[in-house]
């Protein structure tokens, strides 16, 4: 046996795979490894057999005028073994797409959304990674809010503005400026500013003297009805 179609089916069978393609991505990437082989013939095609597993490379008997009248078997000697770790390398490829296939339809979806993720470390020191769970997403320096910091492991919501296709996956691009996002900070533990606003504080002068004053208005006590109606105006609705 050169592969273990009984382990194959059940693969694919887990990760939802389509077997007949899996069996023709095999055999065409099994095609280009005959080929390199010494006396290959330019006619051939090769046969993975779906009970047995074996592999068998046919190749093209042509007659004098280069016509194709049949066909023999080509097989190199020890060909099982490349066969074997061909078709490892294939299903892991196929799987690495289908995950990124998923992965894809997923996010796309989630366009305009916010997501939740963890910063990580980066070897660009101004491209954001935040960690969304199945992918690593990118916030990068032209998103990024004026005056936020970004600190390894803390959580940051973000708003996802692009979803394309790249050559080892998806890439997602986040944003914390957009115009759909809200402008508070979404952070579970906020982004510390590069620079701490200072606190204005009220001024005595002539407002001081109309307060003490007999003829000025009584200023009314907030009730805890006002102060809910200031949080629901002040709220930002970050779902």
């Amino acid at each position: 046996m050169d592969i273990d179609v009984t382990a194959l089916k059940s693969l694919v069978r887990e990760k939802n795979l389509s077997l007949d393609l899996v069996v023709e991505t095999i055999e065409a990437a099994l095609l280009v490894a005959y080929q390199r082989t010494d006396g290959s013939a330019e006619n051939a095609r090769v046969q993975l057999d779906r009970k047995s597993g074996h592999v068998t490379v046919w190749a093209g008997e042509v007659n004098d005028e280069g016509e194709v009248i049949g066909e023999f078997d080509d097989t190199p000697e020890g060909f099982g073994r490349i066969a074997a770790a061909t078709a490892r390398q294939v299903l892991l490829s196929r799987l690495r797409e289908a995950e990124g296939d998923a992965t894809m339809t997923e996010f796309s979806g989630k366009e305009g959304d916010l997501v939740s993720g963890v910063i990580q470390q980066s070897t660009n020191p101004r491209m954001i990674r935040v960690d969304l769970g199945k992918i690593e997403a990118n916030l990068p320096p032209e998103e990024q809010a004026p005056g936020e910091t970004y600190e390894h492991g803390a959580r940051i919501k973000a708003l996802v503005t692009g979803v394309r296709r790249g050559f080892k996956g998806p890439i997602v691009t986040l944003s914390r400026t957009h115009p759909n996002r809200c402008g508070r900070c979404s952070h579970s533990r906020c982004p510390r500013s590069r620079t701490e606003p200072s606190r204005s504080r009220p001024s005595l002068g002539r407002r001081g003297i109309a307060a003490r004053s007999p003829f000025a208005p009584t200023p009314r006590t907030s009730t805890a009805r006002d102060r809910a109606s200031g949080r629901r105006d002040n709220a930002c609705d970050t779902s």
